[in-house]
């Protein structure tokens, strides 16, 4: 009984702290030639929608569409200008690659493939993380949307239950972080469309002619793709197994053997998916856009002779996605109407004007990682990437190294509230908070370190400072 008092109080506190801190933001907060009555609106309506959020007062949807229409009710903006993202490519693309992920998964392509992987490099501890490395990779190119957390999700519990890891073991905590982390560090030189095709996006809202491809995104960062790697060296250091590792490979040779031979269907989704790959490869010098891959995709495997999909692939899709995608955009735009990414860059300019591109990149990082606290990573995009993006095509660098840097910063996180599907890796109750900080510090101190280091010199060696 007391258990349900205690949440119904907790409950009670959250809905007061949601409510009175943005009346209280919109009475308290002082305004001037600068910094408007509308921008003051603007960050009270913003941290209602932010609270709703992290508290989970709602589903993420219902509080996407809330804080749509907060800003036009509350005199922001108009409804036109609220809803004007909901018209991006990107939103469109979203839905398209969340219904190929729900064709692809008609058949077992997807597993085979993982277990292929994890059978060739599964013989030692470290070979299992690189192994489960490979598959985000793998899983990046095919399916670029943030709902393949999910599936890895999937497979990396599957991955320790056969191994008949405990609640807590260090090897089941390594599994879990290098499968999400893997997943999101990948994308620092894949493209994804929640990723740094979003960043891309709203870099590009205020640099018109910044023209970024699939290829670029790759050529850009390569000097991104062993992070993962290091990091899942570090986690064999970090989390040591209780026990000798015995290995698993011999367990995914014989599930692999289990699934026989490729089945019709598994080889159309399998030729369907290396086209797009390839159409998307390609694109820089053919001139097609890139977004027609994604969309042309799940079309194709309706077609007669192809048809993989089914009718309930439709119905599956889920709506969220691009609701909260469109969402953030809307943050973004209507912060940007409302004047708040100027009041942004006056703030920050003096600091970064003149700077050097490695005091340039790690302010930006800094300032980013410290936002990303307050804000999901799609929020931090939505309010920085514009702003910076004018700074430092002011400065002569390209906005390409906001696009890139804010990326990093969203995926920089000191708490499983901060993103989505962390907190839902985290809920599954595998790991303890002290755990999962030393999986995430030691993860954002390499990012860090490749940035500063490595990434910069890169950039200013292929053209971008």
């Amino acid at each position: 009984m007391s258990g349900k008092a205690d949440s119904k109080n907790m409950l009670g506190l959250k809905w007061a702290a949601t409510i009175c801190l943005p009346i209280l933001l919109a009475i308290v907060l002082p305004t001037s030639e600068t910094f408007t009555p509308t921008m003051r609106t603007y960050m009270a309506c913003t941290l209602f929608g932010i609270l709703l959020f992290m508290f989970e007062l709602f589903p993420g949807a219902i509080v996407g569409i809330i804080i749509c229409m907060s800003y036009p009710i509350f005199h922001v903006c108009s409804l036109k200008q609220a809803l004007a993202p909901w018209c991006e490519p990107v939103v469109f693309i979203c839905i398209a690659i969340l219904l190929l992920m729900e064709e692809v998964q008609n058949t077992p392509i997807l597993k085979r493939m993982s277990y292929w992987i994890i059978s060739k490099t599964g013989g030692s501890y470290l070979g299992l993380l690189i192994g489960i490395v490979l598959i985000d990779i793998v899983i990046n190119f095919v399916i670029p949307a943030g709902s393949n957390a999910y599936i890895m999700m999937a497979f990396a519990l599957a991955l320790i239950k056969a191994l008949d890891l405990e609640y807590f073991n260090p090897m089941a905590v390594s599994i879990l972080l290098i499968t999400i982390f893997g997943l999101r560090e990948s994308n620092d030189w894949i493209y994804g469309v929640q990723a740094i095709g979003t960043s891309v996006a709203y870099c590009q809202a205020t640099v018109p002619d910044l023209s970024v491809g699939f290829i670029d995104i790759i050529l850009d960062n390569l000097i991104f793709i062993p992070i993962p790697f290091v990091v899942a060296f570090l986690y064999t250091k970090i989390f040591k197994p209780e026990t000798p590792f015995k290995g698993g490979k011999e367990y995914f040779k014989t599930e692999l053997k289990n699934m026989g031979p490729m089945t019709t269907d598994e080889k159309k989704v399998a030729a369907v998916l290396i086209l797009m790959l390839l159409y998307l490869f390609t694109s820089k010098w053919t001139g097609f856009d890139m977004n027609f891959g994604f969309i042309v995709a799940p079309l194709l495997l309706w077609l007669p002779g192809i048809r993989v999909a089914k009718s309930e692939n439709l119905g599956n899709v889920k709506i969220a996605p691009p609701i909260l995608l469109a969402t953030t955009m809307s943050i973004g735009t209507v912060g940007a109407a409302a004047g708040v990414g100027d009041w942004v860059s006056g703030m920050v300019t003096p600091y970064l004007t003149g700077s050097s591109p490695f005091l340039f990149t790690g302010m930006v990082w800094i300032i980013g990682v410290i936002s990303n606290i307050f804000l999901t990573p799609a929020a931090l995009q939505a309010m920085f990437c514009g702003p910076l993006a004018a700074i430092a095509v002011d400065l002569g660098y390209s906005a390409k190294v906001i696009a890139y840097t804010i990326y990093h910063c969203g995926n920089q996180i000191f708490f499983p509230y901060e993103t989505n599907t962390i907190l839902v890796y985290f809920s599954l109750g595998f790991m303890t908070m002290k755990q999962f900080f030393k999986g995430a510090l030691s993860k954002m101190a390499v990012d860090l370190l490749f940035v500063l280091c490595l990434a910069v010199p890169y950039w200013m060696f292929i053209g971008l400072f």
